[in-house]
């Protein structure tokens, strides 16, 4: 038997770009960029039926979600590499029977893990280990009786870094109740992102561009782990990180049902708003800017190595972190305009003489806002979140709900979970008016709430 290194983790995918230049290339900084031939080629390689096909196999219930270290995770990074190969694009990762692969492995391990006689259990259940749960961290030994527990991302409080994971959260419970047995396809996040960069790859080799920066297109694995396969990459880079001007992120870039697309990290460099006022032109989408980088994806490990980052992302929808994260879900052409501004944004900073100005991101000084509810699941099966009690002289309770009433939607957005919760209230600031749909006994009402702020 052959001595084969099988890696316990898949972490990324590597490709330098190398193409043939082209006659007649209009620099990237001259507009009318769209009028470039070579730039026409390539956004005509980007379209919806191509990349939904793609999309439906990478989020089929065939590769079962895709899990870091799964069979499904396994084989969509070798398609992906497949792909790349095909492209002619050069293998810059780490060694395999002595030539460069297209991957860099991460292996497991560590002193990450339970001791024996340890445990995860609540009342008489108890939960298997890399099956029901997983550690981020390490653990210590505690015992909790009767508490709410509330999700809160990674639980980070860094103020110096602009970022908070308990930010704006006052609503508190449980996360609704895992669907046994059905595959969380994730369509949208992130198998839109992953497919994504093997579009644009694809744009620019078939366009026969070449830029005078090369691009190096990577895939992560283990992002919800906590950032694992970014986090492994910036410290063992291939690219020295002081050569890096920039790393572009895209993460669930699908849903953009509000014909709206959101960048983060546009305070990360100082030429960042000229670039994407240029490569916003043609777009037919509402984008909003936002000068933050970081938050729970791959561009915060680069953003904490002092490299501009971009993180373009559609927004977070009913269907997020659900088994109905599928492909009939996405909005395809939404997609592709999407991709289609990555591709011009990319291309802007690959044409540039100089690198980008890193700008340090001011820590946020925005206000938490507050709904002014406690709330849990409404059980298995149900819509919906139950109010378990109201915050005194609260918005809501202004608004007059109610202890027992059931949140439906918040602005039009259904919320199943307490995270979806958050995530809604965050996107808005003290002050704001915001639509409650909610059940209260057998009738369904809607009141106008407004947000508060401390």
């Amino acid at each position: 038997m052959s001595n084969i290194k099988i890696p316990t983790m898949l972490v990324f995918i590597f490709v330098l770009f190398l193409t043939l230049p082209i006659d007649g290339f209009v620099a990237a900084d001259d507009f009318p960029l769209m009028a470039d031939p070579a730039v026409k080629r390539a956004l005509s390689t980007l379209e919806s039926g191509e990349y939904g096909e793609e999309l439906g196999w990478w989020s089929a219930d065939a590769r079962g979600g895709r899990e870091p270290g799964t069979a499904g995770s396994i084989e969509a990074a070798r398609c992906a590499a497949a792909a790349f190969e095909a492209l002619g694009l050069e293998p810059v990762g780490d060694a395999f029977n002595g030539r460069p692969s297209y991957f860099q492995f991460l292996e497991r391990g560590g002193k990450v893990g339970l001791l024996d006689g340890h445990r995860l259990a609540v009342g008489e259940r108890t939960f298997v280990a890399g099956k029901d749960w997983s550690l981020l961290g390490g653990c210590k030994e505690v015992e909790l009786n009767r508490v709410q527990v509330v999700f809160a991302g990674y639980g980070i409080t860094a103020p110096d870094l602009g970022y908070d994971d308990y930010d704006g959260i006052d609503a508190y419970g449980s996360r609704a109740p895992r669907r046994i047995g059905e595959i969380h396809n994730g369509a949208d996040d992130n198998a839109s992102g992953s497919v994504g960069v093997i579009e644009l790859a694809e744009a620019f080799v078939e366009a026969g561009i070449r830029p005078k920066r090369s691009i190096l297109f990577q895939l992560y694995d283990a992002e919800e782990k906590g950032l694992l396969g970014s986090r492994h990459y910036v410290d063992h880079p291939v690219v020295p990180l002081e050569k890096t001007t920039a790393m572009i992120n895209l993460d669930m870039i699908a849903h953009a049902q509000a014909g709206k697309c959101s960048i983060m990290g546009t305070g990360s460099a100082a030429e960042w708003p000229a670039i994407l006022e240029v490569a916003e032109r043609t777009s037919t989408l509402d984008w909003s800017h936002s000068d933050g980088g970081f938050g729970g994806s791959d561009q915060s490990s680069f953003l904490q190595k002092d490299i501009p980052v971009l993180f373009f992302f559609t927004g977070v929808h009913d269907v997020y972190h659900t088994p109905d994260d599928d492909l009939e879900r996405c909005n395809l052409e939404g997609a592709v305009d999407v991709l289609e501004v990555v591709f011009l944004t990319t291309l802007l900073v690959a044409e540039r003489d100089e690198p980008l100005t890193f700008k340090k991101p001011e820590p946020s000084r925005r206000s938490r806002v507050k709904m002014g509810v406690y709330a849990e699941s409404a059980g298995i099966g149900e819509e919906g979140l139950r109010i378990t009690r109201i915050v005194t002289n609260s918005g809501a309770e202004k608004a007059g709900l109610r202890a027992g009433d059931i949140i439906l939607s918040l602005d039009g957005t259904a919320v199943s979970e307490v995270r979806q919760l958050v995530r809604v209230i965050r996107a808005h600031k003290p002050g704001d008016n915001v639509i409650v749909r909610f059940i209260r006994g057998d009738e369904e009402n809607e009141v106008q709430l407004v947000l508060g702020g401390s």
